[in-house]
C-alpha cells in the first residue's frame, strides 16, 4: 500500500505587480539628447532693451552735447536714433540664446556671428545662484548663475521666470549626485492559471527621487543688527568717493556768485558763531551718515535667510535687488570671521565661507555685520565643530612682537628722513627757511600710531591646531580668524627673509584650493612651524624633517 501525498501549491504572486512610482518630469527641463532646445522667457524681450537703454545714457548724453552745437534738429534726430539702436541690439540675445539639460549635461548656446556652446557635466555643478534686479522682480524673472568650480567661470541664464529658476536650482543641485536611472529586482509575471514565471528580463525604470528633507535654518535677518551699519568703514569710503566725484563734476560748471550775497552770508555766520556752526555741521554729517549707512544695510541685507539643505548652504537677501546663493557643503573647506576695528567695541563681526570654485576668489559672504556670538555660532554649525571658534590661539613669541614694531616704524623712519631732506636740500634751493621740528612733526605724530598698530597686529597674531582644523589669527586693524580643514591642505610653503632669519622666524603658508588658495601664518618660530606642519600632514612632511 502506498500513500500519495500532494503538496499544496505555493500562494500565487500578484499576477499584476505594481511598478515602482516614476518621478514627475520637470516641465522646464529636457532629459533626452534628442529633445529640442529651450529659449529663455519672452519677457527678456522687454528686459534687455530697457537694460540697453539704461547703459546707453552716457552715449546719448554725448550725442546730445555734440548735436547741440549743430542745431536743435540734429539733437531731435540723433537721440532717438541712438536709443532705437540700443533697443534693437537689446533684442538680439533672446533670439540667439537657448539651453537644455540632458541626463548628464547642461548646455548653453548663444551668439549671433560667433556662435558658442558652453557645456557643463551635471556632476560638476558646484553652485547655483539666483539674482534679481528691481526690473527682474517687476517682470517676475531671475538671473541664474551656475558655477562648476573651473576658474570661477559661470554659465548664466538671463532671464528665466521665478518658478523656472527655483526648479532649475533644485534639479541641478540634486542631479549632480543622483543617477537618472536605477536597476530594480525582476518582477516575475504569471498567467492567471498559476504557471511558473515566464523568465521576463530585468526591467530598468527611473529611480524614485528621494523625498526632500526640510531645510535647516542657520540664521535670519534681525532688525537689531542694523545698529552695526554705521560702523562699516567700507561703506563710508564708498560714500566719500561718491561725494568727491560729485564735487569734481560740479566744478566743471561755472557758477556766478554775487559779492553782496557773500558779504551777507559772512555777516550771518559771524552772528551765529563759528563754534555753533561747526557743531551744526558735525551733527548734520553724523545724521546723514546714520541715514545712509542704515538705508544701505537694509537695502542689501533685508530678508536674509541662511539655510542648509540638499547638501548645500543657501543664502538669500536683498530688499530691491535680491541675491540667492547656493554653496555645495562638501566644497566648503573653511570659514573666515572678521571683526573690524570699529565693530569690536560693539561686538560685531562678519562671516564668509572658503570654498573651491565659487564666489569671488572662493570667498562667499554669508553673514553681514551682526553680533559676534551669532557669527561664531553659525561658523561652528557650518564647520560641524564649535571648538575652532573658541580655542585660544598660541602666540608667536617676543621675537614676532619685535618684528611687528620694526615693520610699523619703517614709515616713521621714512617720514623723518623726508623731513631732514626737505630741510637740508629742498628749502635751501628755494631760498626759504623753516624750523626742522616742523618738518619732523609728521614722524613724531606717526610714532605713537605705529606703536598702537604694532600691538594690535601682534595681539591678533596666533595659531591653533585641532584634530580636523587649522586656525590662523591675523590682521592689523581688523581682527581675523581663518579656519581651514586639514583635509583641505594640499601642501606647505616655508618662506624666510633676511630679517626673519636673524630672529629665527618663518612665514608658514598652507596651500589649498579654497578661498584665496592659501592660509598664511606670519612670523612663526622656525621649530614650531615645522612641528605644526608635521602634526597637520605627517605623511607628506615627515620625509623632509631633519633632526
Amino acid at each position: 500500500m502506498s500513500d500519495d501525498f500532494t503538496a499544496a501549491p505555493p500562494p500565487s504572486p500578484d499576477p499584476f505587480p505594481t511598478p515602482p512610482p516614476t518621478p514627475a518630469r520637470s516641465p522646464w527641463v529636457t532629459v533626452s539628447e534628442d529633445d529640442g532646445w529651450l529659449r529663455l522667457d519672452k519677457r527678456k524681450l522687454l528686459l534687455d532693451p530697457i537694460t540697453a537703454l539704461r547703459q546707453s545714457i552716457v552715449p546719448i548724453a554725448a550725442v546730445a552735447v555734440g548735436a547741440s552745437s549743430f542745431g536743435g534738429w540734429w539733437m531731435a534726430l540723433g537721440i532717438p536714433v541712438v536709443a532705437a539702436l540700443a533697443a534693437v541690439f537689446g533684442l538680439i540675445p533672446w533670439f540667439t540664446t537657448s539651453y537644455r539639460i540632458t541626463e548628464s549635461q547642461l548646455q548653453l548656446r548663444h551668439g549671433l556671428l560667433n556662435r558658442s556652446t558652453q557645456t557643463a557635466p551635471l556632476d560638476r555643478v558646484r553652485s547655483v545662484d539666483l539674482e534679481a534686479t528691481v526690473l527682474h522682480r517687476i517682470l517676475g524673472m531671475r538671473k541664474v548663475q551656475i558655477g562648476t568650480g573651473v576658474d570661477n567661470e559661470r554659465i548664466e541664464l538671463d532671464a528665466v521666470t521665478t518658478e523656472r529658476a527655483e526648479e532649475l536650482r533644485r534639479l541641478l543641485l540634486t542631479q549632480r549626485s543622483t543617477p537618472s536611472t536605477a536597476p530594480v529586482e525582476p518582477s516575475p509575471s504569471y498567467d492567471v492559471s498559476g504557471d511558473t514565471p515566464d523568465g521576463a528580463s530585468t526591467p530598468t525604470v527611473p529611480a524614485v527621487e528621494p523625498a526632500e528633507e526640510p531645510a535647516e535654518e542657520l540664521a535670519r535677518f534681525q532688525w537689531s543688527w542694523v545698529r552695526f551699519a554705521p560702523f562699516n568703514v567700507a561703506r563710508l569710503a564708498v560714500v566719500a568717493a561718491a561725494i568727491g566725484f560729485l564735487g569734481q563734476f560740479f566744478n566743471d560748471f561755472e557758477i556766478s556768485v554775487d559779492a553782496s550775497d557773500v558779504e551777507r552770508t559772512r555777516d550771518s555766520l559771524m552772528e551765529v558763531g563759528i563754534a555753533a556752526l561747526v557743531v551744526a555741521i558735525v551733527l548734520g554729517a553724523v545724521v546723514a551718515w546714520l541715514l545712509i549707512s542704515i538705508i544701505g544695510y537694509v537695502v542689501q541685507w533685508f530678508g536674509l535667510t541662511l539655510t542648509r539643505g540638499q547638501g548645500s548652504l543657501h543664502m538669500s537677501a536683498g530688499l530691491l535687488s535680491t541675491r540667492s546663493i547656493s554653496v555645495e557643503e562638501k566644497r566648503v573647506r573653511g570659514i573666515e570671521i572678521v571683526e573690524p576695528l570699529l565693530m569690536r567695541p560693539v561686538k560685531g563681526a562678519e562671516l564668509a565661507t572658503l570654498a573651491t570654485g565659487v564666489g569671488e576668489g572662493g570667498t562667499t559672504k554669508i553673514l553681514p555685520q551682526c553680533p559676534t556670538p551669532v557669527a561664531a555660532d553659525v561658523a561652528g554649525q557650518v564647520l560641524g565643530d564649535h571648538h575652532p571658534m573658541r580655542v585660544l590661539l598660541t602666540p608667536h613669541g617676543p621675537a614676532a612682537r619685535r618684528r611687528r614694531h620694526v615693520a610699523q616704524q619703517w614709515v616713521t623712519l621714512f617720514l623723518a628722513a623726508a623731513g631732514v631732506a626737505i630741510h637740508q636740500v629742498v628749502l635751501p634751493l628755494n631760498e626759504t627757511e623753516a624750523p626742522l621740528w616742523w618738518l619732523l612733526l609728521p614722524a613724531a605724530v606717526w610714532l605713537p600710531i605705529a606703536v598702537v598698530l604694532a600691538e594690535l597686529s601682534y595681539a591678533h597674531l596666533g595659531h591653533a591646531l585641532s584634530d580636523d582644523h587649522l586656525v590662523a589669527g591675523h590682521g592689523v586693524t581688523a581682527r581675523k580668524r581663518t579656519v581651514l580643514e586639514i583635509d583641505g591642505i594640499i601642501g606647505w610653503a616655508v618662506q624666510q627673509n633676511i630679517f626673519q632669519r636673524r630672529l629665527g622666524l618663518v612665514t608658514l603658508v598652507a596651500t589649498t584650493a579654497a578661498g584665496d588658495e592659501h592660509v598664511t601664518l606670519t612670523d612663526v618660530p622656525e621649530e614650531r612651524a615645522v612641528r605644526l606642519a608635521a602634526q597637520a600632514t605627517r605623511e607628506s612632511v615627515r620625509p623632509f624633517l631633519v633632526r
